[in-house]
């Protein structure tokens, strides 16, 4: 009870003062007077809200050192399934803040443990505020007994997940029914279908049913001609592409960015520069909110090429200057590295304060979080924080944030700076964390590529798994991992190893050291991507059968996968400013800036065969 009402007196004394009201009136004072004390005869300025100290934070030990070595071993042997002797190990632990992420762990173990409902009942009565609790009751109400009460309800906290970037999507002024709306769905759903087929001419047929018709505004049609337009694009058909797409481009080109996009590399394709700058100038020039920072940074780059190739310079500086607004795109950057103009990212991190920590103390979340870390358990801390986050009024973000920083967390870092940044408040270190984590043959690969596909592949979540399967940070397939190591038990039962990111992370750069050693062409940034994202084989058919005339920017373009290209982008740009952020040169954007491919330095050194018999690395915990 006393560190409860510590905890929530802590906060100023004017709050104590209330307390103390309250006391008076319900007979408590005498039990109150020698915690209140100390809080009433503070200085006005100790006696201010705690955020007002802005001395810089020391982050206290929360558990002493021979807890948190034993939390360290509990969370170790239950991982194992050595529930016993975690138990035994437990009942030594004098401080038991985390015990709630123990017994979490033994319940919702795959293999080793079977929970009971009253274990589960249990739980949920005393942690229905940590992570995981909606897991426990959904696995508690399936056990129930019918006759028994239900367990307590999670606690309710948002999701505050955010986007890299939002963008606008149009919306009929038409006024339809609900069960009208749900075909017009249905009728964009179909012709995209089509489309991922390599259908384009079968969608473009159903488009123009009259029954398809009738049913669509213009803005509408033209959205799906600027669809189809990527269709013929993408299927090396140039001159239908260029037809379908300025059909809608000249309409509702403000609406439809993609059509002045594929109208424009359709054009350029065919070696018409002068109509490739028209539309990639549009797009560059249109404010409007359908297009995001990459498609105008990419469309300024691109209408500057075209201007230089028909001759017109006068133009280039212009549109490299728009291009080179967006300064974490893949065409930004570029831009800026042909204008001479550096990255001028401001890497400095939010600093903690000692009211800010003072403050963010009255949540027993962030004791815990700082006792995870203490307890080698920082996936645990980052989904502390990230529920934490979706409690909190948002006026708090920053002091998390820069708790997540000392704590170094870079999932809630991510996250927390996606959301600062859709608020106006830009922190390019929490955007671009630097992980602890390191491969446990240390780094082979340049460290800014990993962070790079790190960032990526997981937002540093290191317990991530994809829909397809992929798992950890750098999401390795499983099948991926077993024909690297040459072990099939990494397809089935120690598929869970993956989870663990130094395992992980180390076999992730081993996968990409096996890329870059294959023949042919995987041995520069753009090819390795694409090989990462959508295997070797997959790459290896594009670079043969797309037309993209050696010119690495027009080959992203050609690749089918929209999931692909947009990898590509992201991890190029990724790569150099985390360069930038580690001090390092950047001689791949230097060969990219100059027309070249962005061929890593060392591309035509031998290689050594890597060994991939084994891997180092503790084994994590398999639960989420």
């Amino acid at each position: 009870m006393r560190v409860g009402l510590i905890s929530k007196l802590r906060l100023s004394g004017q709050r104590a003062s209330a307390y103390l009201l309250r006391a008076m009136r319900g007979g408590m004072l005498p039990l109150l007077l020698p915690l209140l004390l100390p809080l009433i005869c503070l200085s006005p300025v100790q006696a201010g809200d705690a955020a007002v100290d802005s001395r810089p934070a020391m982050i206290p030990q929360i558990l002493s050192e021979q807890d948190a070595t034993l939390y360290q071993r509990i969370f170790a042997l239950q991982h194992d399934g050595k529930m016993q002797a975690a138990e035994k190990l437990l009942q030594q632990v004098d401080d038991r803040r985390l015990q709630g992420h123990v017994l979490y762990q033994r319940y919702m173990h795959p293999t080793a443990y079977r929970s009971r409902y009253r274990e589960l009942q249990a739980w949920m009565s005393d942690y229905s505020d940590h992570p995981g609790a909606y897991r426990i009751y959904k696995l508690a109400m399936r056990r129930k007994p019918d006759s028994w009460q239900a367990p307590v309800t999670p606690q309710k906290w948002r999701n505050r997940a955010a986007r890299d970037e939002n963008i606008a999507q149009y919306h009929s002024p038409t006024q339809r029914s609900a069960g009208k709306q749900r075909e017009i769905r249905r009728i964009r759903r179909h012709i995209q279908r089509l489309i991922g087929r390599g259908q384009p001419t079968n969608a473009l047929k159903y488009l123009q049913r009259k029954e398809i018709d009738r049913q669509l505004d213009a803005v509408e049609t033209d959205l799906a001609r600027g669809e189809i337009a990527k269709g013929y694009f993408l299927a090396g058909l140039d001159a239908k592409a260029l037809q379908q797409a300025e059909l809608a481009a000249n309409r509702s080109g403000n609406f439809v960015p993609q059509a002045h996009w594929f109208a424009g590399l359709a054009a350029w394709r065919q070696g018409d520069a002068e109509r490739a700058a028209t539309h990639f100038s549009a797009l560059a020039d249109n404010h409007l909110p359908y297009a995001s920072s990459w498609d105008r940074a990419a469309a300024a780059y691109w209408a500057a090429r075209a201007w230089l190739t028909i001759g017109q310079p006068q133009k280039i500086s212009h549109y490299l200057t728009i291009a080179a607004q967006h300064p974490r795109t893949l065409h930004g950057i570029l831009a800026r590295r042909q204008l001479g103009q550096p990255l001028a990212f401001d890497w400095t991190s939010s600093a903690l304060t000692q009211g800010a920590l003072h403050y963010l103390q009255q949540f027993p979340a962030v004791d815990r979080m700082i006792a995870l870390v203490q307890a080698g358990q920082p996936h645990r801390a980052d989904l502390e924080m990230q529920q934490l986050l979706g409690q909190i009024d948002p006026s708090d973000d920053i002091r998390l944030l820069a708790l997540a920083n000392m704590l170094r967390l870079p999932a809630s870092q991510l996250r927390i700076g996606n959301i600062a940044k859709q608020q106006g408040s830009y922190h390019p270190a929490a955007l671009y964390p630097i992980p602890t984590v390191e491969p446990a043959d240390g780094f082979r690969a340049d460290p800014a590529l990993l962070y790079a596909l790190m960032r990526q592949e997981s937002k540093f979540m290191s317990h991530a798994k994809s829909h397809r399967g992929a798992h950890g940070l750098m999401q390795i397939m499983p099948a991926t991992a077993s024909y690297i190591l040459k072990d099939g038990s990494l397809r089935r039962a120690d598929r869970y190893r993956l989870l663990d990111p130094v395992f992980n992370v180390t076999l992730g750069q081993r996968y990409v050291e096996y890329l870059m050693a294959q023949p042919g062409k995987h041995s520069d940034l753009f090819t390795l991507a694409a090989a990462y994202n959508a295997g070797p084989g997959n790459l290896r058919r594009w670079l043969k059968t797309k037309q993209y005339y050696d010119d690495p920017l027009l080959f992203i373009e050609t690749i089918p996968s929209l999931e692909t290209r947009q990898f590509i982008r992201r991890v190029a740009a990724n790569y150099w400013i985390y360069q930038d952020r580690l001090g390092h040169a950047q001689p791949t954007l230097d060969a990219l800036a100059a027309g070249g491919w962005p061929t890593f330095p060392d591309a035509g050194a031998p290689r050594r065969q890597a060994q991939y018999d084994s891997l180092p690395g503790t084994r994590p915990p398999r639960d989420s």
